[in-house]
């Protein structure tokens, strides 16, 4: 029989029934803040083959392998062609930075004994800090309020969110924040407005104090201080009810403290920068007695010595 008239040889194809497996990779789970709540996810494994997948073990392994925690029972498992599965892996890191894992998925799989499913993760931390203190100084009574500011700054990788910024003492300071609740960006900032209102005739002390989220010292204060001083007025005449121009006095406070004046041409004169407590208002000179008349002091009380 010649080579042409041989019957065609017939190849019967059959089909390669082995199990194939497939999963999700990476399993990132973005940027969490530090000390949150855990967070899972979820990845597939799926039999893409025509023979049932046995996945014998998986195994969380690397570097940041206690950052991540597999769901109990995993596991083993068997899928059947074109069946699917979902494996949950949750997020649990204790530290700061970057994490990475693997999941070391063991199996019958044709395509790949052992397969790797890589884990991604970022733990970020709000931090915050303060300026200040704040020292206002000596101020004078019944002048326009002495404004200052407290700088909030944001210092970590995640956003800092200040809940709520109060004083201790609201009768002579006022705060005058931003909205609350108030977001900042890392390495950016925010300003409080401070307010010393020029009430009562003393040294004043206070604390501003914010809280927030960060990590650490997530609440925080700042001292404020600031010293209101008063004044008095008066008209020193002599014996004939004349005023006495041009006279060298000395106010004295309690503690020993002296302030010169002089009164002006129609007997007048006008010291400030008092502090609290009485006062006397002696002729520099001594000898001579006066009259003080038309006293005032502070912001308005009135009164009369003689001296």
């Amino acid at each position: 029989m010649s080579a042409s008239s041989r019957p065609p040889l017939v190849a019967e194809c059959k089909p390669f029934y082995v199990p194939i497996i497939d999963v999700t990779s990476p399993v990132d789970f973005g940027e969490r803040v530090l000390g949150s709540e855990a967070a899972s996810l979820r990845f597939r494994v799926r039999n893409i083959g025509w023979a049932d997948l046995t996945v014998e073990s998986i195994a969380v392994a690397g570097g940041d392998a206690r950052a991540f925690k597999l769901a109990p029972g995993a596991a083993p498992f068997s899928l059947a062609p074109k069946a699917g599965r979902d494996v949950t892996v949750t997020f649990t890191p204790s530290t700061h930075g970057r994490k990475s894992a693997s999941l070391e998925v063991l199996s019958n799989a044709h395509n790949a004994r052992t397969c790797e499913v890589l884990l991604l993760g970022a733990v970020v931390q709000p931090l915050m800090s303060l300026s200040g203190p704040i020292d206002f100084g000596v101020v004078k009574a019944g002048e326009k309020e002495s404004a200052g500011e407290v700088i909030i700054t944001s210092e970590g990788d995640a956003p800092l969110k200040v809940n709520r910024i109060t004083l201790e003492d609201a009768k002579h300071f006022e705060v005058r924040p931003p909205s609350l609740p108030l977001s900042v960006r890392p390495g950016d900032h925010a300003k409080v407005r401070v307010v010393l209102l020029h009430r009562g005739i003393e040294k004043w002390t206070t604390k501003l104090k914010v809280e927030s989220n960060a990590v650490r010292n997530p609440v925080q204060s700042v001292s404020i201080t600031g010293e209101v001083r008063g004044w008095i007025a008066f008209e020193v005449v002599d014996e004939d009810k004349k005023p006495v121009a041009d006279l060298e006095l000395v106010v004295k406070q309690q503690g020993g403290s002296e302030a010169p004046c002089r009164t002006d041409p129609e007997g007048r004169a006008r010291v400030e920068g008092l502090r609290a407590g009485p006062c006397e208002v002696l002729a520099a000179s001594g000898g001579t007695v006066y009259e003080v008349v038309g006293l005032t002091s502070r912001a308005g009380e009135s009164g009369e010595a003689r001296k």
